[in-house]
């Protein structure tokens, strides 16, 4: 009876509002949270069209852009990835968790799944049949992509991925880096789905010496532009790939001289890319007699700066560097000397000093994920 009630209060409640002007109504629902949205979209006929419209969408995540974009941490923090609640979202300020999030239902008898990458509310997986998914947790939307167009999995010598958004075309897309043997020849194939198409298109576009390049994770979407780490050669040094999303063109990026030369062993990766205030940013370890460092570089108008020198703690070591907080800190993760356990931590660039949250990260880099994220409504039209 209470519940009948509680509907009754709220439908009177949005009659206040449905006799509004069309633009006053929209400025308001578009301020208010995606859970809110979804309770909202069955007061009747014409807000369910409203919230699902793409205009509304986008005007909505465009408020939720204007606050801190980095105010929530997606994070894996169980160890198997069959496990469907393996994710969780914590404050990146405070490290509250503020919820687990339950994976989709993907196919069971899938080894494992992966997640991608994130933009926008939209989180990207595969799984080991190299199926691939876009998925909004907010709001419970869940999409599995058409078969991909190579399926020559028993030739598959490199497999490489990467999700990201196109602002200027408003197009989610996801591109796959295959390399093929074939008869003692290297192949290398490009593959890019649009989600504004619904469909995969084979382009003619590869990476420069892409037949002896390997490329590392999964990339960095900044401004519509994916940048990897690769390794040229066995015997050069780390330098970037870059894909436009817009053109499709691949290029090579290099990196600061000083930190070229600084690299030492052209084997090791010691260098990783994330996102500083919606430019591209790199991490390089290094060490000196005694203490551990690490070079935040920043590229600014197409010129490297470094921004800043992180000294390590004595007691760790920074395991992967996870991005900026919106506090002038920096999220990092925590290793122990043994390499058995990593812990989620802030470092104030400030103070030089770390806390420790003592957040366990499972199976974290190679297949763990951790990065920022923002609910949105996106997939919801």
């Amino acid at each position: 009876m209470l519940s009948r009630q509680n509907k009754m209060k709220r439908r009177r409640d949005a009659l206040v509002f449905i006799g509004m002007p069309q633009e006053i109504l929209f400025e308001i629902l578009a301020r208010l949270p995606v859970k809110s949205l979804l309770r909202f979209r069955c007061v009747c006929k014409y807000w369910k069209t409203l919230i699902s419209t793409p205009d509304f969408i986008n005007a909505h995540l465009e408020r939720t852009s204007m606050k801190s974009t980095h105010d929530r941490l997606l994070i894996q923090t169980r160890e198997r990835r069959m496990d469907r609640k393996c994710l969780s979202l914590f404050c990146a300020d405070t490290f509250t968790k503020f919820s687990e999030i339950e994976l989709p239902m993907i196919k069971i008898e899938s080894h494992f799944r992966v997640v991608v990458g994130s933009y926008n509310g939209v989180v990207c997986l595969y799984d080991s049949d190299f199926e691939t998914y876009l998925w909004n947790p907010s709001i419970r939307k869940f999409k599995r992509l058409p078969q991909v167009l190579n399926d020559r999995r028993g030739q598959l010598a490199h497999f490489a991925i990467s999700f990201g958004f196109h602002p200027e075309g408003d197009d989610y897309k996801v591109v796959r880096i295959l390399t093929f043997e074939r008869r003692y020849m290297i192949e290398v194939e490009v593959e890019v789905y649009s989600h504004r198409l619904e469909s995969w298109r084979r382009i003619n576009a590869v990476p420069p010496n892409s037949h002896e390049l390997y490329i590392q994770g999964e990339g960095t979407c900044v401004n519509g532009v994916v940048y990897w780490v690769i390794k040229e050669s066995f015997s050069s040094c780390n330098s970037i790939l870059s894909f436009d999303l817009g053109n499709e063109i691949f290029q090579t990026v290099r990196l600061p001289d000083s930190l070229l030369r600084a690299i030492g062993d052209p084997r090791r990766f010691p260098v990783s890319i994330r996102v500083f205030d919606k430019s591209l940013s790199v991490f390089h370890e290094r060490r000196e007699e005694n203490s551990r460092y690490c070079d935040i570089w920043v590229l600014e108008m197409g010129s490297w700066k470094l921004f800043h020198t992180m000294l390590l703690p004595a007691r760790g070591c920074i395991a992967w560097p996870v991005g900026f907080a919106s506090n002038g800190q920096v999220h990092i993760v925590m290793s122990s000397r043994k390499f058995r356990s990593k812990t989620l931590a802030l470092y104030d660039l400030k103070s030089q000093r770390v806390k420790d949250f003592k957040i366990k990260l499972h199976a974290y880099r190679p297949g763990g994920y951790i990065d920022y994220f923002r609910e949105s409504l996106v997939l919801l039209d």
